[in-house]
């Protein structure tokens, strides 16, 4: 486990003293040990809780390196998806053709940009239906949208946008996404003014602007969009359940420091935290919480 093991090794070890402060004040009142409260607690345990959420995030780096930065093509049917994938591909993967709902399942191709890897998946386009087969295509690719790093969102540039295309762009709001405007040899007539995401204007025609597009999908990349922060690992699905559970107890102990609650609900939500993460690392046994007491508060002495 290498590295991993020396920053979970690092993170109990964060954890561990910070419990033995709490502790320290409740197991021996006695010693007049002032039990750390408010903010100054609270704001170490938020450090530690950063620390195990960019570990959670190493997980979705680890998938990335493995399978590719998920990048959906979607949009209403026509638009010109299969177009698109074919344009990035530079051969013909999908079929095209002048009648919508050509495309009924999803496709997915490999490519690979400016040494990133991409897994471009092109999805039926979304619309009512009464059909049942174009009906599951769609639900497929709403599926899609839900489980991918990106998302192309494709408008004909040519037609005026339609319920259709805002219910395409609302399927995909709050994704990392740019919108491709296609059809850009053609006269403009679907307005982008009020939308926010990023917006690239290509024909899959000429293959003009592709390489613009290519640039923006590496940049959301450079600008950590998409994937998260690097580590020089990626912790297993394992790994990544004992962290969610960590995750679940810092923040259960943030928001008992930030009610006031005593200090031993704090204590106990502390010790659930540190249990989880020793999962990772076999260290299951808390000895050293009141050994580190006894050390630094020179408990009898």
């Amino acid at each position: 486990m290498g590295g991993l093991s020396s920053e979970v090794s690092a993170l109990r070890d964060r954890i561990v003293s910070i419990v033995a402060v709490v502790e320290a004040g409740i197991d021996f009142p006695e010693e007049e040990i002032e039990t750390p409260t408010g903010d100054p607690l609270a704001d170490e345990v938020r450090s530690v809780l950063q620390s195990v959420e960019d570990l959670i995030s190493s997980h979705r780096y680890g998938r990335v390196l493995r399978e590719g930065i998920a990048t959906a093509i979607i949009g209403k049917p026509n638009v010109g998806k299969s177009s698109l994938l074919n344009s990035l591909l530079k051969h013909d993967r999908a079929i095209v053709t002048d009648i919508p709902g050509t495309t009924r399942d999803v496709l997915e191709e490999y490519l690979n940009i400016a040494g990133l890897p991409f897994k471009v998946l092109d999805t039926a386009g979304i619309r009512h239906s009464h059909d049942v087969v174009e009906q599951e295509g769609v639900k497929r690719s709403l599926a899609v949208i839900g489980a991918a790093d990106v998302i192309l969102i494709v408008v004909d540039r040519s037609q005026p946008l339609s319920g259709e295309d805002q219910r395409v762009l609302d399927e995909a709001r709050g994704k990392t996404a740019i919108i491709v405007m296609n059809k850009s040899d053609l006269e403009r007539k679907a307005e982008a003014s009020a939308w926010p995401e990023a917006i690239v204007e290509i024909s899959c025609k000429t293959g003009a602007g592709l390489d613009n597009l290519r640039k923006s999908l590496v940049g959301l990349v450079q600008q950590g969009a998409v994937p998260p922060r690097e580590h020089s690992w990626a912790v297993n699905q394992r790994h990544k359940t004992a962290l969610e559970q960590a995750k679940a107890s810092l923040e259960k102990a943030l928001a008992s420091t930030l009610s006031g609650l005593s200090a031993e609900f704090v204590a106990l939500d502390l010790r659930d935290a540190l249990d989880s993460v020793g999962l990772i690392i076999g260290a299951t046994h808390t000895d050293d919480i009141l050994e580190r007491i006894f050390r630094d508060f020179c408990i009898g002495k």
